[in-house]
Parts: C-alpha cells; sequence; structure tokens
C-alpha cells in the first residue's frame, strides 16, 4: 500500500517520466528545425513614395505633337506612392549535419538521466519499505508492551485484594496497601503513555500508506523464533558493487566524460543544410520562390576559452572517479557496520529471552515466600517490575532486530 500510494513514491514515478520526456525531446535535434514566418501590413501612406515630371521624360518634339489639352495634364509632376500595404511569407527547414558530436552526446547524456531516475526510484521504494517497516514495528512492539502492562496490572490487582484481607486479618500495614496502589499508579500512568504512542504511531503509518486514519489497525505478532543472522550473510566487497548506489557513481563518471566531449565539439564548426519557400505580395501581385542554403559555422574566438572548458571538465571527471572511489569504500565499511549491528541486535535478543526466563522464575519464587510471609511486599513489587522490564526488553530487541534484518538485505540483496 505505501508502494502504492506514498507521495515520495508517486513523484519519484513523476521523476521518471520527466526524464523519459527530456531524453525523447534529446531525440527530436537529430530532425530538421523548421520555421515559418508570415507578415502582413497595411499603411496609412505607401512606404515608398516619389514625384515623376514628364518633362524630363517626354521630348520637346513629342511634346509639341501632343494635342493641346494634354499637354498640360502630362507636362504636370505626378506623384507616385507604393507598398500601401502587401504580404510577406515563407517557411525554411535545416538539417544539422555535424554538430561536433553535441546532438549524440546530448542523447546519451539525456538516456543516461533516465537511467538516474529510474535506479533513484528504486532507492526511493527501498527508503519507503524502511520506514514502513519500521512503523509497522514500533507499534508492534508497543503493543506488545502495552499486553505486558494488561498482564502486571492482572498481577497487581489479585495482589492488592490480597494485601486488603490481609490488613483486615492484622497481618499487613496500609503502607503496604499504599505501595501497591501506587504501584497500580505507575502502571497505569505508563499504559497511557503507550496506548497513547500507539496512536500516534497508528496515524503515521496509515498517512504514509495513504490508508484511513481513523479506522486504521493492523495485527501484530512477536514469534519466539527468530532467524540467525548468518541465513543473511552476504560479502561486503560483491554486495557493494551490485547496489544502486554504485550504479549511480558509475552513471556520473559516463556522464562527467559525455560532458567533456559536449565541451569539444563547442569549439567544433557546425555544418547543416536547409531549404524554403518565400511567398510575397507587395504590388498587387503574387511572387513565389524556393531557395536551398548550406551553413557553416565556425566558433573562432570560442577557442580562446574552449581550453580551458575542456581542462575543467577533466578535471570534473577524475572528480566523479574519486567519488566512486571514496564512497565505495564507505559503502563497504557501513555494510559491515549494519552486518555487525544485526548479530549485535540478535544477540540481545537471546539475552532478553534469557532476562524473560530467570524474571519468570524469580518472580515465582518471590511470589510463594511473599505467600509463606518469608519476604516483605516490597520485594514482589521489584519482582513484578524486573519481569515488566524483561518483557519490555525482548519486544524493544525482537522490533530491532526485525528493522536491521531489512535493512541489511536492502544493502546487499540487489
Amino acid at each position: 500500500m505505501a508502494i502504492k500510494n506514498n507521495n515520495r513514491i508517486k513523484n519519484g514515478k513523476l521523476g521518471v517520466q520527466i526524464a523519459g520526456q527530456t531524453r525523447k525531446e534529446a531525440f527530436t535535434n537529430y530532425f530538421p528545425s523548421v520555421s515559418g514566418t508570415g507578415t502582413y501590413f497595411n499603411a496609412h501612406s505607401g512606404l515608398m513614395k516619389s514625384s515623376i515630371n514628364p518633362q524630363d521624360v517626354i521630348s520637346p518634339d513629342l511634346a509639341g505633337m501632343l494635342p493641346a489639352e494634354l499637354q498640360g495634364a502630362l507636362l504636370s509632376p505626378i506623384s507616385v506612392s507604393l507598398l500601401k500595404n502587401g504580404m510577406v511569407g515563407g517557411v525554411t527547414a535545416t538539417q544539422p549535419i555535424f554538430a561536433g558530436g553535441r546532438i549524440v552526446n546530448g542523447n546519451k547524456l539525456a538516456k543516461i538521466g533516465e537511467e538516474v531516475a529510474r535506479i533513484q526510484m528504486e532507492l526511493t521504494e527501498d527508503e519507503v519499505v524502511l520506514t514502513t517497516h519500521t512503523y509497522y514495528w514500533q507499534i508492534v512492539n508497543l503493543k506488545e508492551k502495552l499486553a505486558t502492562i494488561t498482564a502486571v496490572e492482572e498481577m497487581l490487582t489479585t495482589l492488592q485484594k490480597d494485601v486488603n484481607v490481609a490488613v483486615k486479618a492484622g497481618l499487613s500495614t496500609r503502607n503496604d496497601v499504599l505501595r501497591v496502589e501506587l504501584q497500580l499508579h505507575d502502571v497505569a500512568s505508563n499504559r497511557l503513555k503507550v496506548e497513547n504512542g500507539i496512536k500516534v504511531s497508528k496515524m503515521l503509518l496509515a498517512q504514509f500508506m495513504g490508508a484511513d486514519m481513523i479506522h486504521f489497525d493492523l495485527e501484530n505478532r512477536v514469534d519466539n523464533d527468530c532467524q540467525e543472522p548468518t541465513a543473511f550473510f552476504q560479502d561486503a566487497g560483491t554486495a557493494v558493487m551490485n547496489r544502486p548506489e554504485t550504479q549511480l557513481l558509475d552513471r556520473n563518471i559516463r556522464a562527467a566524460k559525455l560532458k567533456t566531449k559536449m565541451s569539444l565539439g563547442e569549439q567544433l564548426p557546425t555544418i547543416g543544410v536547409g531549404g524554403g519557400y518565400l511567398y510575397n505580395d507587395l504590388l498587387n501581385k503574387s511572387n513565389n520562390s524556393s531557395v536551398v542554403f548550406a551553413t557553416v559555422s565556425v566558433p573562432i574566438s570560442g577557442w580562446w576559452g574552449g581550453s580551458h572548458a575542456r581542462k575543467r571538465h577533466k578535471l570534473m571527471e577524475q572528480q566523479a572517479i574519486n567519488d566512486r572511489t571514496n564512497n565505495i569504500e564507505l559503502m563497504t565499511v557501513e555494510t559491515n557496520q549494519v552486518w555487525n549491528e544485526l548479530v549485535e541486535a540478535h544477540a540481545q535478543i537471546i539475552l532478553a529471552e534469557s532476562s524473560i526466563q530467570s524474571a519468570t522464575e524469580n518472580l515465582r519464587i518471590v511470589g510463594d515466600s511473599y505467600k509463606s510471609g518469608i519476604v516483605p511486599l516490597t520485594d514482589l513489587l521489584d519482582a513484578q517490575v524486573l519481569f515488566q522490564q524483561s518483557k519490555n526488553l525482548y519486544s524493544d530487541a525482537y522490533s530491532v532486530y526485525q528493522i536491521k534484518i531489512l535493512k541489511y538485505r536492502q544493502i546487499t540483496d540487489h
């Protein structure tokens, strides 16, 4: 339920989709870039104005041959206005032929980005699973403590009745009654704390899983049979090399090398070919034409800083390699540390089991001795406290062991 409903998982899936769209976007750089433009204008007056004097183009002899009524009209200056309105448009397409490897390497870099997003998604799932189990075992632990409190309350309630009978018979004092009551109050206070802890923990787990926080509950069980840690052991060196974090470090090196190649490509010429279609209607007459072209762009001034850019990216490559070495060493230490914690947690369970046996037997012996009048009431109350502590110690150790198992398996079983 947590993997399906948790918001971090949802955002992780969106991150994978975003990386996929980035890769697809980079792939479009292989195709021609097409652009179209169109302009229509309508001016207040013609954009080109001039005046024509017929006397400058008509000879006096020809003018003398014209009828008298035309001579006055033709020989007067004539105003000319052009381009009052018009329309221009065109479509061009440019196909990159050579871009210094930037398109190829850019696509490889985008593919690495998608792989990184998927690996990060896997790590997010591990974190969500670990957090879910941590909440779960916290609730189980608290419920076990609540069960122990209930058992102690029953023992104290029975003891309170016996003490009251003893007081009435003159075999005990009111101090013993008060001691039992104080112990009951202390246990009741612990019950409230544990019950509130269970409520809050259940709400946290329900929210994390996307479940109903009001009516949410779960079954709990603490077994007395735990697998030995040796059943989960993995070689630390082999486990580290298979971890998703190592895959991320490998891809970081690959990405750094591609960025170095792209920085080199920025210093190389860019070559492209293209064609276009042009249309204009400026003098109330349509004109169509087509054009083909080739372009070569050489970043001459860019060479000055380009050498430093390549050196910078080379240094960043070495940084990525050093980071990989350092983190692999740290992950090896972490793997061994988690293994040691797992072994220690299992040892704590064995110790807790022994403590329960000793505390249970001690409670039985002290209880029999109290009934026989050999030991005072305080010894019996102390024995009950020790019994409760031993039970709590076991539930703590068991919960910690289960979480350590999951943590160790997550970092070794990939």
